[in-house]
């Protein structure tokens, strides 16, 4: 007669995943840096742009654009290029562009989903 294989794993409750999931939401936006980045913007009456936010949270630019792109890959902020200098001469392609990033709606849902579990 085969034997049945024994296992000492519990069934996985269909909400494991999610709780998994809130957990790494949770994670991402508890970052002392991107705490600051996200009070930063939340404060901002328009989207700011890498430098701008590097230096008003007193952070690199370097480490700044890391944790934007980290909140970006995660949907906690978007970002759109504008320019910031236009070119000096019609022909000529001086000028320069930045990536402006505000907000997205997902921080105030992750900030509800905290709340509701404590």
């Amino acid at each position: 007669m085969p034997q049945m294989p024994m296992s000492n794993e519990k069934p996985s409750r269909p909400d494991d995943s999610e709780r998994v999931n809130q957990f790494n939401q949770l994670y991402i936006l508890l970052q002392p840096t991107r705490q600051k980045i996200i009070r930063t913007l939340k404060g901002a009456s328009a989207p700011m742009y890498i430098k701008e936010i590097a230096d008003a949270i007193g952070e690199s630019h370097r480490d700044t654009s890391f944790h934007l792109a980290t909140l970006a890959a995660n949907g906690f902020v978007e970002g759109k290029f504008r320019e910031i200098e236009p070119p000096t001469h019609h022909s000529a392609i001086t000028g320069r562009a930045a990536k402006f990033y505000r907000l997205t709606s997902k921080v105030d849902e992750v900030a509800k989903l905290l709340a509701k579990s404590l």
